[in-house]
């Protein structure tokens, strides 16, 4: 009961036989003969706890609870003085890792050439992907950007920004060059062409922004004309939305 129960520090003595097998409660030895007279062993050492739920404190407890003699590395014997909802817990010790031994044998090719040829598969795909992430989070970044019309020195300093959202479907974006034009209480801006010198607007899915100057405000916004001149090779578009915001209010 004092090793079963007790706290402290513990010494463990191991008497072997060449080529035997020892099983405990506490744990498992294994054994072999090098056949030069030298034994080789590993040690495994487990805790074993019987545990009940507190429903008063929400936690699980050990009190009153205690593993039995019957307890192995495939079952739990619990003795407890009182009845509740019980569960068990057993604590493994973690096997350690040797870097260097692991790298020799990972350089040993001919062995296991089927699990090397896996790994070295895995890691250039995952070479690749992160390639191609990379440049899509580049490209999503420069579609993110705001485009400032290059005419707007020509068309006054009043700031408007105008959001085109083209649709999901199928085929939706559009090769063509568009244009729109702003219409308000208190008159209209000119017509203006939205393009980008860097970058391909209005694909499918995509959002698009864009600042654009008038001489004077337009007032109350009462609609907005978008066009497009049909040309390229997939002229039609689905216009999702577009939305336009004073930048002085």
């Amino acid at each position: 009961s004092l090793l079963a129960n007790g706290t402290g520090e513990y010494f463990v003595g191991i008497l072997l036989s060449v080529n035997d097998t020892v099983t405990g409660t506490g744990g498992t030895v294994y054994s072999s003969c090098d056949g030069s007279g030298n034994i080789s062993y590993t040690f495994e050492a487990r805790v074993p706890a019987c545990l009940f739920w507190m429903e008063d404190t929400e936690m699980w407890s050990s009190i009153g609870c205690e593993a039995g003699p019957y307890t192995s590395s495939e079952q739990l014997h619990c003795l407890c003085d009182h009845l509740t909802f019980f569960g068990g817990n057993l604590l493994a010790s973690p096997n350690s890792i040797d870097f260097i031994s692991d790298a020799v044998a990972f350089a040993a090719i001919d062995d296991n050439p089927v699990a090397f040829s896996l790994i070295a598969s895995i890691y250039c795909l995952y070479a690749v992907l992160l390639v191609y992430a990379y440049r899509a989070d580049r490209r999503d970044s420069k579609d993110a950007e705001i485009i400032i019309l290059t005419d707007n020195l020509f068309h006054g300093s009043y700031l408007y920004e105008v959001t085109i959202a083209t649709g999901m479907r199928r085929n939706a974006g559009t090769s063509a060059k568009v244009g729109i034009l702003l219409v308000g209480t208190d008159g209209s801006s000119d017509a203006r062409l939205l393009q980008a010198d860097d970058r391909k607007l209005f694909g499918r899915g995509s959002v698009d922004v864009f600042r654009l100057t008038t001489y004077h405000p337009l007032g109350q916004l009462k609609g907005v004309r978008v066009w497009h001149d049909g040309t390229g090779d997939s002229p039609a578009w689905f216009l999702d939305r577009v939305r336009v915001r004073d930048m002085q209010t």
